[in-house]
């Protein structure tokens, strides 16, 4: 037993989780974290890794006394549970890529939608862009120990990962994308240092990971040996995934039957459809799928549910226009984020699928422009989009 409340409990893991995380709380807006960086190194998740356990050691000792109290102390087991699996996964051993979900491109873009609200962020800013170059060389080691195990990253991914960085070093434009408060009096020497800073730190610890990258591109796996299950530990690495990502008490095989029993029913029943215009099991049901592509009507392509709408050529450009103006009144910043989310998950394997599309969701919901839309819905008005 022990005195402590669970509330308590799940303060503080959050507290040291933001701490442990602190370029999650910038994309969350929460203040106090954004001179922070995380500690990459493997000692360091080892640490936070054993605090974690001690958190959960605190959960175990205590008796909910309430169904909220039940609850709290499930959500403190569950995350802290995910937080292990996670480190215990050592993701940055292997994961090089240009997506905003790990590596340099996750501080880059951290950076470039900082919002430097006062003179204590704009200083706190500056403070994490001066550790930087201590974090670049964190994640260098990260994939030197991994290669020493024999867990390589993805050539292609890390060939797209060079070629990000070196088309970023020259300009650094997310490093100088965040602008300081109007009317501070330290606005020029700030801008210097900054500049200062990204010379002398930030471009330099960039251009050392490169180098590192580029040293392990030959060894690098290929593309049809992208998957978890490719590197040494990689069962229990995906089975690990399985319980961050699904929370499924489930194992890879159950998970695979699952997909293989909805593939099943899916041609049964496209067998059952076919059977109906006069086909004659599965091969002629795809058959015609391809035969016919392009040479239904709109009418029919209307009745099955391939287009929303059909309208005759004299209304054309009418739609076209109703459309168009639909899509104007929405957040540019929402459309081009969610976008370019659906599209560039598509290739990704399931897990960083979902790791990048929470990254993504994280950064909508830092936009200025979310802001807006809640406010608008709840005073019933028209928003007024900032694109930011």
């Amino acid at each position: 037993m022990t005195d402590t409340s669970p509330r308590d409990l799940a303060d503080r893991f959050q507290q040291r989780w933001l701490e442990h995380n602190p370029f999650a709380a910038t994309m969350y807006g929460i203040p106090g974290y954004d001179h922070l960086l995380p500690d990459e190194s493997e000692a360091g998740e080892q640490a936070w890794r054993a605090e974690v356990g001690r958190f959960l050691e605190e959960a175990d000792a205590i008796t909910a006394a309430t169904p909220t109290e039940a609850v709290t102390l499930g959500c403190v087991r569950e995350a802290g549970a995910h937080e292990q699996d996670g480190i215990d996964m050592a993701s940055a051993e292997h994961t090089v890529t240009a997506m905003q979900f790990a590596g340099p491109a996750t501080f880059l873009a951290v950076a470039a939608r900082t919002v430097l609200v006062d003179p204590e962020a704009a200083e706190a800013y500056l403070t994490r862009l001066r550790g930087s170059g201590t974090w670049f060389d964190q994640l260098r080691e990260r994939p030197q120990t991994g290669a020493r195990k024999g867990r390589l990253p993805v050539a292609p991914l890390a060939g797209e990962a060079i070629g990000w960085a070196e088309d970023t070093l020259p300009g650094l434009a997310p490093v100088f994308a965040p602008q300081p408060p109007p009317g501070w009096d330290r606005v020029e020497a700030w801008e210097q240092e900054r500049r200062a800073v990204a010379d002398e730190v930030v471009r330099p610890g960039l251009a050392r990971w490169v180098e590192t990258v580029r040293e392990l591109l030959p060894r690098a796996r290929p593309s049809e040996q992208a998957g978890l299950t490719w590197l040494p530990g990689g069962q229990e690495d995906y089975a690990r995934a399985i319980r961050i990502f699904t929370t499924l008490p489930r194992s890879a095989e159950e998970l695979h039957q699952t997909g293989l029993d909805q593939v099943a029913e899916l041609e049964a029943r496209a067998v059952r459809l076919g059977a109906g215009l006069g086909l004659s099991g599965r091969d002629e049901v795809f058959g015609a799928l391809r035969d016919s592509a392009g040479q239904i009507s709109a009418e029919e392509a209307h009745r099955i549910g391939i287009v929303n709408r059909v309208v005759g050529a004299e209304e054309f450009d009418g739609a076209v226009r109703e459309w168009a103006e639909k899509l104007a009144k929405k957040a540019p910043v929402m459309m081009k984020l969610g976008k370019d989310a659906m599209f560039r998950q598509l290739d990704m394997p399931f897990a960083e699928a979902l790791d990048f599309l929470r990254s993504q969701l994280t950064i909508a919901m830092s936009t200025e422009d979310i802001v807006e839309g809640v406010s608008a819905f709840f005073e019933k008005r028209e928003p007024q989009w900032k694109g930011r």
